[in-house]
């Protein structure tokens, strides 16, 4: 090595030794003011509004602030909170909150300068119309809303004890889950959801979510997915196509593609050992004769695709497996046409009948 280049390095160690330490010094004397405002800004609420109001563009009333320091920044609770509604809508009240500011967000992965923290949210996700729609946001004694509160420029919201009802009337569907913890990362147009969900009444393994929305445009991906999934205790009140699972253990993820509210795109893996399905309601044979289908694999893994296009959709299922050492199959199912006249086609490659 040179003697340029060793006093290259040298000048570009030091400089990195001082840039680190000079955001140290930042870093502590932001953190002694902020600490030395906590009890102003305990006097000061109408502060606190009028920082809220300009992140979330609409006008923000607090009846108390409590400051205290946590972690690596302050932390606000702020009760009886009144966020206005727009365009004629009723305004949301939420009985407390927390605003959280984290110093120390830049070098740390899925985490925010500032957010907003909520608890005991209840949201229904409902399929009408052929598009999902957000219905209720019910937080304390708010009134419904059609869309949630919109993030305007805080960098993340969280909530806690989230319960989540989705609802499908046209298929008899309907399914509660509880999230203990769900974030929701602003990234501009788009909202990154992370959270892990579970049915409402059983205590199974919770599921991943994670999602990328514009809200504005209804449209995003979205993934759920689990490896240790006991499918009877999660699934116990889906009856699609008039079949219901009884018992199944394994791993179940989905990716989905939202366009404007509805679903053009599904990808799903199935990999579940010991599963069983029953008919929802039994069939009548003969004279009075009732008859209570069932089918049992010992083993069921599958990789499939659906796609929407504006001619139709197709379904595709590859390296499909019914039982432990079986030839993997593939098949394919194809509409298209409108409701009066539709038109199918099928084929199959390797399927054991």
């Amino acid at each position: 090595m040179t003697t340029r280049l060793r006093m290259c390095v040298r000048r570009l160690r030091f400089a990195l030794l001082a840039a680190a330490a000079t955001c140290v010094i930042a870093l502590g004397v932001l953190a002694g003011i902020t600490q030395l405002a906590m009890p102003w800004l305990n006097q000061h609420p109408q502060q606190v509004e009028r920082w809220l109001s300009g992140r979330l563009g609409r006008a923000v009333t607090i009846a108390r602030v409590d400051g205290r320091w946590v972690g690596g920044g302050p932390l606000l609770a702020l009760d009886g909170v009144r966020i206005e509604g727009g365009a004629g809508k009723a305004p949301v009240v939420i009985p407390h909150a927390e605003l959280a500011f984290d110093l120390l967000a830049a070098v740390q992965r899925n985490r925010a300068f500032s957010e907003f923290r909520l608890a005991d949210v209840e949201l229904r996700l409902v399929h009408e119309g052929g598009e999902w729609k957000l219905r209720d946001f019910d937080l304390g004694s708010s009134s419904p809303r059609d869309e949630p509160v919109s993030m305007g420029a805080l960098g993340a919201l969280e909530i806690t004890r989230l319960k989540l009802a989705v609802d499908d009337p046209a298929h008899e569907l309907h399914l509660e889950f509880t999230a203990p913890v769900v974030r929701v990362l602003n990234r501009g147009a788009v909202m990154r959801v992370l959270g892990r969900v579970r049915s409402a009444d059983s205590a199974t393994p919770p599921l991943e979510l994670v999602a990328d929305i514009d809200p504005a445009e209804r449209s995003g991906d979205v993934y759920v997915g689990g490896r240790d999934l006991d499918l009877a205790a999660f699934a116990a009140a889906i009856s699609a196509a008039g079949v219901q699972p009884l018992a199944g253990h394994g791993a179940l993820q989905l990716w989905l593609r939202l366009s404007a509210g509805r679903i053009d795109d599904a990808r799903a893996r199935v990999a579940l050992d010991d599963t069983r399905f029953a008919a929802r309601e039994p069939v009548t044979i003969g004279a009075g004769a009732m008859v209570e289908p069932r089918a049992a694999f010992d083993r069921l893994a599958l990789v499939a695709r659906w796609q929407h296009d504006p001619g139709g959709w197709t379904l595709d299922v590859a390296d499909f497996v019914a039982a432990t050492g079986a030839q993997p199959a593939r098949f394919t199912l194809e509409r298209r046409g409108g409701d009066a006249a539709p038109r199918w086609r099928a084929g199959a490659h390797a399927l054991a009948l």
